[in-house]
C-alpha cells in the first residue's frame, strides 16, 4: 500500500492479528526494539517515524482503548478485541491469575476458533495461550468438562467470543499499557482503563491511583512528575525518571489520553488542542503568531468512550442494525438488577459488605476480606480487615 504525504512516498504493510490486510488507518507502529510506537492520526506520517532505508515499514492495526466487552456493539470490533487478546496471551501481557481461569479461557476458545475439539485441541491452546505445561491429565479433562458445558449449551462462534472478552477483562493486565523507567524507586508505569499504576521496587510493589485521582502530570527533560490526590485532600508528586525524553513524552500522552477518553464525558478543548512546535516552528511563530509550520498535535483522542459509544448506537440505529428502545430497557432491567446486587458484597453477592481493607479502604464483606491478600481493586496488599458496623 502506497500512503504519500507531501513530496515522500512510504510503503506500509498493515497487519491485523491473524492476519494480513490493506488498511488506511495505520495505528501503531512497532519500532526495532519491540516497543509500541502509537502513531498519531492527526498529525502527517513523516515525521513520526525513524527513517528506513528502502521506505518500508511494519505497522499493525492494534486495540488502544480496552473497553469493557458488554460495551462493544459490533461483531467485527469484538473478533478484533478477541484476535488481539490472543496475542497478548501469547506474549505474557496478558496471564490468567488463577488456574480456574485458565482452563475456562482454554474451553472457551477452543469453542470460538473449532467446531469439534478434542483433548489434544485443548494441550495446542493451552501451549500457545497459557504458555505453561499442563502439569495432569486432570486439568484436560476439566477443559474438556468446560467445552462440553458450551456444546450442550449450544453456545455460538460470537457467543464464545464474548464470553472469553467478558472472562479476559477482569484481569488485572486488562488493557494496561507498560512504561519501563530508568527511575531507581519506580521500575515502571502502567496506564490502563482504571487509572495509573506504580511498579515499585522494595515492599510496595504496586500502588494504583484512579484518573478522579489524578490531579496532573507533567514532564520536562526526560522526567515525568504524576501528582495524586489523597484520601484526606493533600497531594503526593510522584518524580520518574523515564529512560529518554521520547519515553516520558509517551507516558505523558497515554496517560492524558486514557484519562480523557475513559474518565469524561467529552474531550476538553485543552487536550484537542494540545500542540507542541519544533525549533524552526517556534522561531518562525515569533514573527507570524498564527503559523502552523513545525506544529503537531500532541494527543490523538478526539472522542470519549461515552461519545464514542453513542455516536456507534445512533449509527447502527440508522442502519436498522439496532433497536435502541430494546436495548433501553435491558439496560433498565440491568440496571435495577444491579441496585439489588449493590447491597451485597462484590465477591460473593451473599453477605453485606461488613468490613473494609487496610489501607486502601475498600468495603467487602467480612468472611472474604479474610482471605484476600490484596485488594481485588487497586491490588494494594491487605494489611488487616477492618469490620465496620451495619445500619
Amino acid at each position: 500500500m502506497k500512503i504519500g504525504y507531501q513530496e515522500k512516498r512510504v510503503s506500509c504493510l498493515v497487519t491485523i492479528p491473524g492476519v494480513t490486510t490493506l488498511a488506511v488507518n495505520i495505528d501503531p507502529l512497532k519500532t526495532s526494539s519491540g516497543q509500541y510506537c502509537w502513531l498519531n492520526l492527526r498529525n502527517k506520517f513523516a515525521g513520526q517515524v525513524p527513517c528506513s532505508q528502502d521506505g518500508s515499514y511494519r505497522l499493525e492495526l492494534r486495540v488502544k482503548y480496552w473497553i469493557r466487552p458488554e460495551n462493544l456493539l459490533v461483531p467485527l470490533t469484538r473478533g478484533l478485541f478477541f484476535l488481539q487478546i490472543k496475542d497478548e496471551l501469547r506474549t505474557g501481557k496478558l496471564r490468567c491469575d488463577t488456574l480456574e481461569q485458565r482452563k475456562r479461557l482454554v474451553a472457551i476458545v477452543a469453542r470460538a476458533d473449532f467446531k469439534q475439539a478434542d483433548k489434544c485441541t485443548f494441550v495446542k491452546i493451552w501451549e500457545d495461550l497459557i504458555r505453561k505445561p499442563m502439569l495432569n491429565d486432570k486439568i484436560k479433562e476439566d477443559i474438556e468438562m468446560f467445552y462440553r458445558y458450551l456444546e450442550a449449551e449450544e453456545v455460538s462462534c460470537e457467543a464464545a467470543i464474548q464470553r472469553a472478552l467478558t472472562l479476559v477483562s477482569e484481569l488485572r493486565d486488562y488493557g494496561v499499557e507498560l512504561h519501563v523507567a530508568s527511575d531507581s524507586n519506580v521500575r515502571k508505569v502502567g496506564v490502563g482503563p482504571m487509572g495509573v499504576t506504580l511498579h515499585c521496587s522494595g515492599a510496595a510493589r504496586l500502588r494504583s491511583f484512579s484518573y478522579e485521582a489524578l490531579k496532573r502530570i507533567e514532564t520536562d527533560e526526560g522526567k515525568t512528575t504524576i501528582t495524586f490526590l489523597n484520601d484526606d485532600g493533600t497531594s503526593t508528586a510522584v518524580p520518574v525518571q523515564m529512560t529518554s525524553v521520547t519515553t516520558a513524552d509517551r507516558l505523558y500522552r497515554a496517560v492524558t489520553e486514557m484519562r480523557s477518553f475513559f474518565n469524561g464525558r467529552e474531550i476538553s478543548a485543552d487536550v484537542l488542542n494540545l500542540c507542541s512546535r519544533s525549533l524552526v516552528g517556534t522561531v518562525f511563530s515569533v514573527f507570524k503568531q498564527d503559523s502552523t509550520l513545525g506544529q503537531q498535535y500532541v494527543c490523538d483522542v478526539t472522542y470519549s468512550m461515552l461519545e464514542a459509544y453513542d455516536e456507534t448506537r445512533r449509527h447502527l440505529y440508522k442502519h436498522g442494525v439496532l433497536d435502541l428502545m430494546a436495548t433501553s430497557a435491558t439496560a433498565a432491567t440491568t440496571s435495577e438488577q444491579d441496585n439489588e446486587d449493590a447491597n451485597f458484597c462484590d465477591i460473593c453477592y451473599e453477605r453485606l459488605p461488613s468490613a473494609s481493607l487496610k489501607p486502601c479502604g475498600h468495603v467487602i464483606c467480612f468472611e472474604c476480606g479474610n482471605k484476600m491478600s490484596v485488594c481485588p481493586w487497586c491490588r494494594a496488599t491487605v494489611d488487616s480487615v477492618i469490620p465496620k458496623k451495619l445500619g
